[in-house]
């Protein structure tokens, strides 16, 4: 974890005009890494920190456990780059089922096989050329608990090039009525600041495993107690809609129940908790920074939308999914291929 803390100082007693709001702004962040990507050697580390497109490879007429199973192992991985999610292609797999050599290391190629029992398992290939590629093999009953391996607790004990899993008699839940924000992989936020302190909550519809109508939290926290001789005002609001606020007082304690309506909810959606406070604690000079905490056990309580997008497909869960038989650009080039109009592998 990279933490980041900006401080504002006053130059001969001279302060912004905005000294008391968002006096520093952030703007155009990148992020660049340094380093030589290494391969994965094991199926544990199959998956990279930072994953730009996710290719799998089915038959030319695949079954209905392969498409199912190719949907479901792109839908878990892209829930695991909430960040940014990679791009998602279904290809046909060549003739000899080793998929081409990608074309950089933030690339990761699957290959899903349908056969029979004494031949399931998941195994690390290699990719002359190329990163190796993951060939996930197993019957009807068992080729979708091969694919689970790679996003289940169970991916850290995979510690081989090749392994196989039994069936799943309990297959994990997807989506719970009920959460918290650790369980949504939000966790506890925490914010210090003069005049305004802010926590934002980037709620991700992929992290609730189904699409979601309306939402209720529990929002628990805290914020540093005010004086009596200083007022505040805590709101929460999604987007521009302001959805609650009340005044802080001098307990310091968050405990209040918020509700998202359906019309709020977009596929991600960002929550604002914000204190502001007045007094001579904003004034250059003699500030006194506040702090606001939203504790990571908040529940979450949640609907599904039914049907999922009244007004659209803008609020589901989904990932582009397109299937590419075209052959690989020539160096220096870059083609884009338009979606086929007929998929087998993302429907049934």
């Amino acid at each position: 974890m990279v933490s980041l803390r900006l401080n504002l100082y006053a130059v001969d007693n001279i302060c912004p005009e905005d000294w008391d709001t968002r006096s520093i702004t952030l703007r155009d962040g990148v992020v660049r890494y340094a380093g030589t990507p290494a391969d994965p050697t094991v199926v544990a580390d199959f998956l990279p920190p930072v994953l730009e497109r996710l290719d799998v490879y089915l038959p030319a007429e695949p079954s209905a456990v392969e498409s199912d199973t190719a949907i479901g192992l792109t839908a878990s991985v892209t829930a695991r780059y909430t960040g940014h999610p990679p791009a998602v292609e279904v290809r046909e797999t060549p003739p000899n089922g080793i998929p081409p050599a990608a074309e950089n290391p933030f690339v990761r190629q699957i290959v899903v096989t349908e056969t029979d029992d004494a031949a399931r398992g998941t195994e690390l290939g290699a990719v002359p050329g190329g990163p190796p590629a993951l060939y996930l093999r197993g019957d009807r009953e068992g080729l979708a608990t091969q694919a689970r391996i790679l996003t289940s607790l169970l991916s850290d004990l995979a510690v081989s090039t090749e392994v196989s899993v039994g069936t799943i008699t309990a297959p994990p839940q997807l989506s719970r009525d009920i959460t918290t924000l650790d369980d949504l992989g939000i966790g506890g936020q925490t914010t210090t600041s003069v005049g305004v302190a802010e926590v934002r909550l980037y709620l991700d519809q992929a992290r609730f495993g189904r699409p979601v109508g309306n939402l209720e939290l529990d929002l628990a926290g805290s914020y540093t107690p005010l004086p009596d001789t200083e007022g505040g005002l805590l709101t929460v609001g999604a987007g521009d809609t302001v959805l609650d606020s009340w005044a802080a007082d001098s307990s310091g304690i968050i405990d209040r129940t918020i509700t998202v309506p359906a019309t709020a909810m977009q596929r991600s959606t960002e929550l604002t908790v914000s204190l502001r406070t007045t007094g001579g604690q904003r004034q250059c000079g003699i500030e006194h920074p506040v702090t606001l905490m939203v504790d990571g056990d908040t529940h979450v309580s949640s609907t599904i939308a039914d049907p999922p997008a009244p007004d659209g497909s803008h609020r589901s869960p989904r990932h582009s999914c397109r299937r590419s038989t075209s052959p690989r650009p020539a160096p220096g080039s870059s083609t884009r291929h338009a979606p086929s109009t007929s998929s087998p592998a993302c429907s049934r």
